[in-house]
């Protein structure tokens, strides 16, 4: 697949298929992340890869609680589905892996060299056929006490991009892109 073509399909992906998705690949997936650039190569990263699909199920589930416990549930009511946060709702969306990218270093320039690493995992994802998903509101529960045991994190890593990967259930639809503000200096 060509660059271009996977930046164009690449889309948030919220429905999978329960086949877990092969180590080997998840492996692949976290070497190109390894690809991303990041501040004087630093490499301020680490990965946390979870291939069990119950075991991403747990760790779902928990996050999902935690969201309900903290009241910023209700920012879920643009979910399409009638009870977004229902009893049957998991914040992992049923996914069959769990890549955790992690900062190892402090500062907010480590968090920015993860989030490029985040970004080039799910662009490999989509070249190999896998839907991923970038789930943000796991995040707060993840870097919590309880979430940072639950991922056997060290006390210098820091859960920045919780990314939920397997085959897409059906396609996702494009939300379009907005035309963006775009200035030219040309002196």
């Amino acid at each position: 697949m060509k660059l271009m073509e996977a930046l164009k399909q690449r889309r948030a992906v919220r429905e999978y298929l329960p086949d877990p998705v092969d180590p080997a690949v998840l492996a692949e997936l976290v070497e190109a992340a390894c690809l991303a650039p990041s501040h004087m190569n630093t490499q301020p990263w680490s990965f946390v890869v979870v291939s069990e699909p119950a075991a991403v199920a747990r760790l779902g589930h928990s996050a999902t609680e935690a969201l309900r416990r903290s009241g910023h549930g209700a920012k879920w009511e643009h979910e399409t589905t009638p009870d977004a946060l229902g009893a049957e709702f998991n914040l992992f969306y049923r996914a069959p892996a769990l890549v955790v990218v992690c900062a190892t270093q402090t500062g907010g320039m480590a968090e920015m060299d993860c989030a490029m690493a985040a970004h080039s995992l799910m662009l490999a994802a989509e070249n190999v056929g896998l839907g991923s998903c970038w789930v943000g509101s796991a995040q707060p529960w993840l870097a919590s006490r309880e979430g940072r045991e639950a991922l056997g994190l060290d006390a210098d890593e820091r859960p920045v991009a919780p990314i939920v990967i397997g085959a897409p259930a059906g396609e996702p639809l494009s939300p379009g892109r907005l035309k963006p503000q775009l200035r030219w200096i040309r002196r």
